[in-house]
C-alpha cells in the first residue's frame, strides 16, 4: 500500500500498468477516481517483454497537506513528498567500512521526536548491507507510523550507500532489483535481511 502526504503544492506523477492486459494489476481506475488524468496517449514498456509490464503515466495537480493512498503497482515518481508508513516498519541502511552512522527523526518542523534522538540511536559500523537502525526505548517506527517525519543522518568517516524503511523486521525494501541477484527469488527485494545480509 502506498501512503503519502504532499509537503508542497504542485503536480504529482504516478505510474501504473496498462489495464487493457488481463494480467496487469493496474491501479488505473483508482487513480482516475481520485482525479488523476493520463499523461500521454500510449503505454510504454517499463521492463521485460511481457505485455502486462506496459505502463501508463498519470498526473494530478495537488495542494500542500493533501493525502493519498493507493494499492500496489502505483509508483510515485514526483514531486518530493513525505511518506507515511504502516505500523511496525523498520529503517534499514547500507554503510561503508570504517564509518559510524546514527540517525535521528525530526518532525515536519524540525523538532526531534523522542526517543528518536541521535544519542539514543545504536551506532551502525559495518561494511554490509541491510543494517537495522535501532533506538533505545523504541520498537522500530511503529509509535510514529501516523506522522509525517524526516530522517537526519550523522555519519563519520564512512559512506552511506542506501537507506530505506522496511514494512517489517525482515528488512526487505520491496523495491525492484533491476538485473536481480543470486539471493533474490523475483524482480522485487523480498529477502529476509537477517538470513541474507551480504558483505
Amino acid at each position: 500500500m502506498l501512503n503519502f502526504r504532499c509537503t508542497k503544492s504542485g503536480v504529482i506523477t504516478l505510474l501504473s500498468p496498462d489495464p487493457s492486459h488481463p494480467k496487469a494489476d493496474s491501479q488505473a481506475k483508482a487513480l482516475e477516481a481520485k482525479g488523476f488524468v493520463r499523461a500521454g496517449l500510449s503505454a510504454f514498456q517499463l521492463f521485460g517483454k511481457e505485455k502486462f509490464n506496459r505502463i501508463l503515466i498519470y498526473q494530478k495537480k495537488v495542494e500542500q497537506g493533501q493525502e493519498y493512498q493507493f494499492g500496489k503497482w502505483s509508483v510515485l515518481v514526483g514531486p518530493k513528498v513525505v511518506t507515511r508508513w504502516q505500523p511496525s516498519q523498520q529503517p534499514m541502511s547500507s554503510i561503508d567500512n570504517d564509518g559510524e552512522l546514527r540517525v535521528e527523526v525530526p518532525d515536519e518542523s524540525g523538532k526531534i521526536i523522542a526517543p528518536f534522538f541521535a544519542e539514543n540511536c545504536e551506532p551502525v559500523s559495518a561494511d554490509k548491507t541491510r543494517q537495522t537502525i535501532r533506538w533505545q526505548g523504541a520498537n522500530g517506527l511503529s509509535a510514529i507510523h501516523d506522522q509525517a517525519v524526516k530522517f537526519r543522518f550523522h555519519l563519520t568517516t564512512g559512506k552511506l550507500y542506501a537507506f530505506w524503511v522496511s514494512p517489517d523486521e525482515s528488512g526487505a525494501s520491496n523495491g525492484y532489483v533491476a538485473a536481480g541477484g543470486p539471493e533474490y527469488t523475483g524482480y522485487k527485494d523480498s529477502v529476509d535481511a537477517s538470513k541474507n545480509a551480504q558483505p
